[in-house]
């Protein structure tokens, strides 16, 4: 029988995201990086949540995943895989 081989879950968290918060592909692309980190999170014991970028922490011409006015966060006009994994 083969050995079992496994994934440096912090290294594909660090990769996950980089490609979040920089990535200019498809929201359908970091949907999948979004749900194949989270599955490794969960079943390794690693999750700890996430939080949304604000708009200086994505690319220009991006959608943020949250705007902040004052204390207050608003979700309008927002993309949620504009994450970061703790």
């Amino acid at each position: 029988m083969k050995k079992r081989k496994s994934i440096n879950v912090a290294e594909l968290t660090t990769h996950v995201n980089y490609v979040l918060k920089h990535g200019t592909g498809s929201k359908e692309e970091r949907l999948g990086y979004m749900a194949l980190l989270e599955h490794c999170l969960f079943e390794s014991g690693n999750y700890r949540g996430y939080r949304y970028l604000p708009v200086e922490e994505v690319p220009v011409g991006q959608k943020a995943g949250i705007h902040w006015n004052d204390l207050t966060a608003n979700f309008d006009d927002t993309d949620e895989t504009r994450r970061q994994y703790s």
